[in-house]
Protein backbone atom coordinates (compact mmCIF):
# COMPACT_ATOMS: atom_id res chain seq x y z
CA UNK A 1 0.00 0.00 0.00
CA UNK A 2 1.50 3.46 -0.88
CA UNK A 3 -1.72 5.42 0.12
CA UNK A 4 -2.28 7.22 3.55
CA UNK A 5 -5.59 7.90 4.69
CA UNK A 6 -8.30 6.60 7.21
CA UNK A 7 -9.23 2.97 5.96
CA UNK A 8 -12.67 1.16 7.17
CA UNK A 9 -14.34 -2.19 6.47
CA UNK A 10 -17.78 -2.97 7.56
CA UNK A 11 -18.46 -6.81 7.74
CA UNK A 12 -22.26 -7.89 7.86
CA UNK A 13 -22.95 -11.55 8.49
CA UNK A 14 -26.10 -13.30 9.99
CA UNK A 15 -28.18 -10.02 10.36
CA UNK A 16 -25.23 -8.29 13.09
CA UNK A 17 -22.95 -5.58 11.89
CA UNK A 18 -19.44 -5.28 12.90
CA UNK A 19 -17.10 -2.38 11.37
CA UNK A 20 -13.86 -1.25 12.28
CA UNK A 21 -11.18 1.57 11.25
CA UNK A 22 -7.41 1.79 10.92
CA UNK A 23 -4.97 5.17 10.07
CA UNK A 24 -2.69 4.72 8.03
CA UNK A 25 0.33 7.30 8.06
CA UNK A 26 3.20 7.47 5.18
CA UNK A 27 6.87 7.06 6.56
CA UNK A 28 8.65 10.65 6.10
CA UNK A 29 11.83 8.22 5.80
CA UNK A 30 10.25 7.13 1.75
CA UNK A 31 11.40 11.05 0.80
CA UNK A 32 15.00 12.88 1.58
CA UNK A 33 17.17 15.03 -0.61
CA UNK A 34 20.33 16.33 0.32
CA UNK A 35 22.59 18.55 -1.87
CA UNK A 36 26.14 18.92 -1.07
CA UNK A 37 28.10 22.40 -1.26
CA UNK A 38 31.41 21.93 -1.96
CA UNK A 39 33.28 19.65 -4.38
CA UNK A 40 36.63 19.55 -5.72
CA UNK A 41 37.07 18.57 -9.64
CA UNK A 42 40.88 18.48 -9.54
CA UNK A 43 41.33 14.92 -10.80
CA UNK A 44 42.32 12.88 -7.64
CA UNK A 45 38.69 11.10 -7.76
CA UNK A 46 37.45 12.20 -4.46
CA UNK A 47 34.84 14.26 -4.28
CA UNK A 48 35.08 15.25 -8.46
CA UNK A 49 31.39 15.78 -9.22
CA UNK A 50 28.65 17.52 -8.02
CA UNK A 51 25.72 15.44 -7.10
CA UNK A 52 23.03 14.27 -5.07
CA UNK A 53 23.90 13.00 -1.92
CA UNK A 54 21.16 11.46 -0.86
CA UNK A 55 17.34 11.40 -3.70
CA UNK A 56 14.85 9.40 -2.45
CA UNK A 57 11.12 8.95 -3.14
CA UNK A 58 11.58 11.75 -6.51
CA UNK A 59 11.37 11.73 -9.91
CA UNK A 60 10.96 13.82 -12.63
CA UNK A 61 14.15 15.68 -11.19
CA UNK A 62 15.58 18.76 -13.28
CA UNK A 63 19.10 20.51 -11.89
CA UNK A 64 20.75 23.63 -13.02
CA UNK A 65 23.91 25.04 -12.38
CA UNK A 66 24.20 28.59 -13.03
CA UNK A 67 27.65 30.89 -11.81
CA UNK A 68 27.17 34.28 -10.32
CA UNK A 69 26.06 36.17 -13.14
CA UNK A 70 23.32 33.83 -13.42
CA UNK A 71 24.61 32.02 -17.12
CA UNK A 72 23.40 27.97 -17.26
CA UNK A 73 26.59 26.57 -17.39
CA UNK A 74 25.10 23.24 -16.56
CA UNK A 75 21.51 21.56 -16.75
CA UNK A 76 20.12 17.57 -16.87
CA UNK A 77 16.83 15.89 -15.95
CA UNK A 78 18.42 12.87 -15.02
CA UNK A 79 17.35 11.13 -12.00
CA UNK A 80 21.01 11.19 -10.74
CA UNK A 81 22.59 14.27 -12.50
CA UNK A 82 26.38 14.97 -11.87
CA UNK A 83 27.85 18.26 -12.90
CA UNK A 84 31.99 18.07 -13.23
CA UNK A 85 32.73 21.24 -12.91
CA UNK A 86 32.97 22.44 -16.55
CA UNK A 87 31.51 24.58 -18.60
CA UNK A 88 31.40 22.51 -21.98
CA UNK A 89 33.40 19.35 -22.54
CA UNK A 90 37.20 21.46 -22.89
CA UNK A 91 36.44 24.38 -20.51
CA UNK A 92 36.72 23.67 -16.71
CA UNK A 93 35.12 26.63 -14.79
CA UNK A 94 37.33 28.19 -12.82
CA UNK A 95 37.29 28.06 -8.82
CA UNK A 96 34.45 29.89 -6.53
CA UNK A 97 31.21 29.78 -5.90
CA UNK A 98 28.40 28.83 -8.10
CA UNK A 99 24.14 28.07 -7.61
CA UNK A 100 22.08 25.38 -8.14
CA UNK A 101 18.34 24.59 -8.71
CA UNK A 102 16.82 21.43 -8.60
CA UNK A 103 13.15 21.06 -9.11
CA UNK A 104 11.57 17.57 -8.57
CA UNK A 105 8.61 15.93 -7.62
CA UNK A 106 7.82 13.60 -5.03
CA UNK A 107 6.93 10.06 -6.06
CA UNK A 108 4.68 9.24 -3.05
CA UNK A 109 2.15 12.64 -3.10
CA UNK A 110 3.05 13.84 -6.60
CA UNK A 111 4.12 17.27 -5.09
CA UNK A 112 6.59 19.21 -6.97
CA UNK A 113 9.13 21.29 -5.48
CA UNK A 114 12.32 23.26 -5.56
CA UNK A 115 15.08 23.23 -3.90
CA UNK A 116 18.21 25.75 -4.43
CA UNK A 117 21.12 26.41 -2.85
CA UNK A 118 25.36 27.40 -3.55
CA UNK A 119 27.86 25.63 -3.76
CA UNK A 120 31.54 25.43 -3.70
CA UNK A 121 33.64 24.54 -6.46
CA UNK A 122 37.19 24.12 -5.51
CA UNK A 123 40.32 23.09 -7.69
Amino acid sequence: MDTAGVFRVIVTRAGSTVQDSVVIQMDSCLFAVEMPNVFTPNGDDHNSTFQPIVLRGVKDVELEIRNRWGQLLFTSTALVSTWDGRRTSDDPAPEGTYFWVLRYTRSQEQVSEVLSGRLTLLC
